[in-house]
């Protein structure tokens, strides 16, 4: 599928739903750097609606969820709901915003991408990462020496994503290419590309975990875990929050 029929995807549910698409990214496997060729297109985008539907009494919906059609699977989030999550650090919000596939932007794109560090919580992030690759281990892994390697990627790249945070403080990058030149360890490097490849030629779904591999990722766990509380979780102001979601508001009802 190509960038053109996507955007026709795009233009197909702004004019269904009345809707207008701020931002449109890809996220999953295909942002991280190691989709299979039968990986579906993880269509994910911020959107506002018509005016006069944010001075109801009943509130319209805060989110279309689209089942999977011709390929793509699409999730959304209402303008409103996106910055109310922001506040509070989502880690899924934040990487649609720094996703490198980009389908659509617009000013308001840009401005949540400046916004994103204000609102970040490292020490949340962090926990919500370990998180993640704890439950696809002991989820995805059989008899602790097979492992599928979709997960095995999902693991690593949740773990070098916590790590990140404890090395800069900020937002990691959302491709495992990224994170891998920020984590700058040649031995991972080489391990992760080989398992990428095996990932992307569906060669075997399934393999034994790499002794090396683990015990490195232990590492960086570990020293996530011994550093964590050296961020503290202030709350942060609606205020910025509450100015860009009148002007986007405002600016729409003059279209």
């Amino acid at each position: 599928m190509n960038s053109e029929a996507i955007q026709k995807a795009i233009s197909n549910l702004e004019a269904s739903r009345n809707i207008r698409v701020l931002f449109a990214v890809e996220s999953g496997s295909r942002a991280w750097g190691f989709e299979g060729d039968k990986s579906d297109y993880d269509l994910r985008f911020v959107y506002v609606q018509a005016s006069e539907n944010y001075l109801k009494i009943l509130p319209e919906e805060s989110v279309i969820d689209i089942e999977e059609t011709d390929g793509i699977d699409y999730h959304g989030w209402d303008l409103r709901k996106a910055l109310f999550l922001m506040r509070k650090s989502n880690p899924s919000l934040l990487e649609w915003i720094y996703s490198p596939i980009v389908y659509a932007t617009s000013k308001t794109h840009e401005t949540m991408k400046k916004m994103a560090n204000t609102y970040f919580n490292p020490k949340n992030a962090q926990h919500h990462y370990l998180s993640m690759a704890a439950s696809n281990l002991s989820h995805h892994s059989t008899q602790e020496t097979e492992i599928e390697i979709k997960r095995y990627l999902y693991t690593i790249r949740a773990t070098l994503a916590a790590y990140a945070i404890h090395k800069t403080g900020t937002v990691p990058p959302v491709s495992m290419h990224e994170l891998l030149k920020l984590i700058d360890d040649e031995p991972i490097t080489q391990q992760v590309t080989k398992l990428i490849e095996l990932k992307k030629t569906n060669v075997t779904t399934v393999m034994a975990r790499v002794r090396a591999l683990d015990q490195t990722l232990e590492v960086y766990r570990e020293t996530v875990l011994r550093d964590i509380d050296k961020y503290t979780c202030e709350s942060q102001s609606y205020q910025p929050l509450d100015a860009l979601f009148q002007e986007v508001v405002y600016e729409n009802a003059d279209r």
